[in-house]
């Protein structure tokens, strides 16, 4: 999902959030299991991602706006 100035991606083994115009990858982290959907949060700068086979559902603060 993009947002406007980052990208959220699930990866096979967790998510990474890229920033969309330099693209480099900000955050970069593993995850108990695959990523099934993502919200973004533009007002309270997070990202949301739901795990349903680890019944986990993690909120991600998004790195600073540009």
């Amino acid at each position: 999902m993009q947002d406007g100035w980052a990208v959220v991606t699930a990866t096979p083994t967790g998510f990474t959030i890229t920033d969309a115009s330099g693209h480099l990858a900000l955050v970069s982290e593993a995850t108990p299991s695959s990523i099934t959907a993502i919200a973004v949060d533009t007002n309270l700068n997070a990202a949301y991602l739901a795990m349903p086979d680890s019944n986990t559902f993690l909120t991600v603060p998004l790195p600073g706006i540009n």
